[in-house]
């Protein structure tokens, strides 16, 4: 039996209902994403829809602005072991898909689509666009976009920051080799993680990271405050283990969320946000954490051995670990991750792994830092966006290239108050 009719107004974790204009496209698209899906079963059915909806699932409701009928085209599409992507027209059942639906017309103006997956976590890869079939020309959806010209450095300042406060000083007791273990307490103290709200006694749920650059500011990926508001979670800092509170956690709710304009055009293009919190007080004994330093150079750091690190999954669609981990892995070439990802990837991305594999980042961890060292300090060159599986031989990870985006951040972070190098 189908739940009632309801609704609603805006999108949710797992429920997005978009318009197709009139001669356009809409991309529906779960590359790789690395959030870990954190939902209440719930049951969140449009007036007119019969479509049950699972917490284990992300669904699009597609509707033509002209009553036009609509196509798909899937340009990539690989599902894992257990999962299902169905799509309706006629309410009352629906196609499965294994392989993309290509150039497929249908005979009706709306469509629900459903990803569903039988793990904790979804690996699933698939980029779609959904068309109008209008007399009006169909835009072409493309994967290739022009790198930002970037040569300001973000304004920051210092103020309000005392003489020992320094960006990007790790807190290591001793000197060792990372390489997928869990991080000393507080050894980057930098490091969020985006929390659901939780019940006092419970354990936290984290279903992103983020990284802190300055008194009031956190950079994550758009990717997973995409359709949340500043009440729909929380930011944890400071924090080493969900199961209990380190000396140095603080949980802190968000003031502001600011996507990039760009999201998403195309796929998982400009993948990139900002979230603002109540201002944090470096002098205060009492506040151990710090910003990660932000880069002032435009290199590829092709190469160069960096760090990620995050509370997702130990393996695709594994589960979380209850401590933070972190593992080292080299930044490859953008023309050696186009050879396995294709034109998916841009000039705004930045790609880490290694050709054996067994060494990345998973869900749970997008939107999480990928630092790199210069000289004592650590930088932030990338933030974890994508990829398919985790760990896979050869199948680096791809993340946001923060040099692509000095300018917008700078622009977007009024009053940023960080500590010296």
């Amino acid at each position: 039996t189908a739940p009632a009719c309801t609704t609603i107004a805006t999108a949710s974790d797992a429920y997005t209902q978009v318009s197709v204009p009139a001669g356009g496209c809409v991309s529906i698209s779960d590359i790789g994403t690395r959030r870990r899906l954190v939902v209440t079963p719930k049951a969140l059915v449009p007036c007119g829809w019969v479509f049950t909806f699972s917490a284990k699932s992300f669904m699009w409701y597609s509707q033509s602005t002209d009553g036009s009928k609509l196509s798909m085209t899937c340009s990539t599409f690989n599902l894992a072991t257990g999962e299902d992507f169905l799509v309706t027209e006629k309410l009352e059942s629906a196609n499965r898909y294994t392989t993309g639906p290509s150039n497929t017309n249908y005979a009706s103006s709306r469509l629900a689509v459903a990803f569903r997956y039988n793990q904790p976590s979804s690996s699933g890869v698939f980029n779609c666009n959904v068309c109008s079939r209008s007399s009006a020309t169909t835009a072409a959806v493309t994967t290739t976009t022009t790198k930002p010209t970037t040569t300001t450095k973000p304004a920051t300042s210092s103020t309000g920051t005392n003489s020992t406060c320094r960006c990007g000083i790790a807190n290591r007791g001793v000197s060792r080799i990372v390489g997928g273990v869990a991080t000393e307490v507080n050894e980057y103290p930098w490091q969020v993680g985006l929390i659901a709200p939780a019940q006092p006694g419970t354990q936290r749920q984290v279903f992103c990271g983020g990284t802190l650059i300055c008194d009031r500011y956190i950079i994550t990926a758009a990717h997973c405050v995409k359709g949340e508001t500043t009440s729909s979670f929380d930011v944890m800092l400071g924090a080493h283990s969900t199961l209990n509170d380190a000396a140095s956690a603080i949980i802190r709710d968000p003031v502001k969320i600011t996507m990039h304009p760009s999201y998403g055009t195309p796929s998982m293009d400009n993948d990139l946000a900002i979230i603002e919190i109540k201002p944090l007080n470096f002098s205060d004994p009492a506040v151990q954490v710090r910003p990660v330093c932000l880069p002032d150079s435009n290199t590829t750091y092709v190469g160069t051995n960096a760090t990620v690190s995050g509370w997702g999954t130990l393996t695709s669609g594994g589960n979380q670990p209850a401590v933070l981990h972190e593992v080292t892995i080299p930044v490859v070439s953008n023309a050696d991750c186009r050879a396995v990802y294709g034109a998916t990837i841009t000039s705004n991305m930045l790609c880490a792994g290694t050709a054996a594999g067994n060494k990345d980042s998973c869900q749970g961890d997008s939107g999480g830092p990928l630092i790199a060292p210069d000289g004592a300090n650590y930088e932030l060159i990338g933030v974890v966006s994508f990829g398919a599986g985790c760990g896979d031989p050869g199948v680096p990870g791809v993340y946001a290239r923060v040099t692509a985006y000095q300018d917008w951040i700078a622009k977007n972070t009024p009053g940023c108050n960080t500590c010296p190098r």
